[in-house]
């Protein structure tokens, strides 16, 4: 699914230069890449999850 949903594309393809604040800084960027895209219809862009436990 991960691999081959038309979807979730724009996550696969999404790199530590993409995200922004908190995301941009923490230890698990290059791993996490924002994770939850719960916050995006928030901030008007992906890439920043300020709501995220590692966040504070």
């Amino acid at each position: 699914m991960w691999e081959e949903s038309y979807q979730l594309g724009y996550i696969r393809a999404r790199t530590v230069d993409d995200l922004w604040g908190y995301c941009r800084e923490c230890y698990y960027a290059e791993t996490c890449m924002a994770g939850c895209t719960a916050a995006e219809p928030l901030l008007g862009r992906p890439g920043n999850n300020p709501f995220c436990h590692h966040a504070r």
